[in-house]
């Protein structure tokens, strides 16, 4: 489970360095947007499964 987390840490690392390139523009393509949106979901979903791999499971 923490491999798979970790593999799903890369496309919010890239939507974080595409979020501050697309900063720059004065009007970003709404559809970049959605995709540096859901990036940063994959990357929150990969950090809740490491979280949930490390606690183990509940008693």
């Amino acid at each position: 489970m923490v491999l798979f987390g970790m593999v799903l840490l890369l496309p919010g690392l890239c939507a974080i360095l595409f979020g501050v390139g697309i900063m720059a523009d004065q009007r970003p393509d709404p559809a970049t947007i959605s995709m540096v949106v859901l990036g940063l979901l994959v990357g929150f979903a990969g950090i809740m499964l490491i979280r949930e791999a490390i606690r183990g499971p509940r008693r």
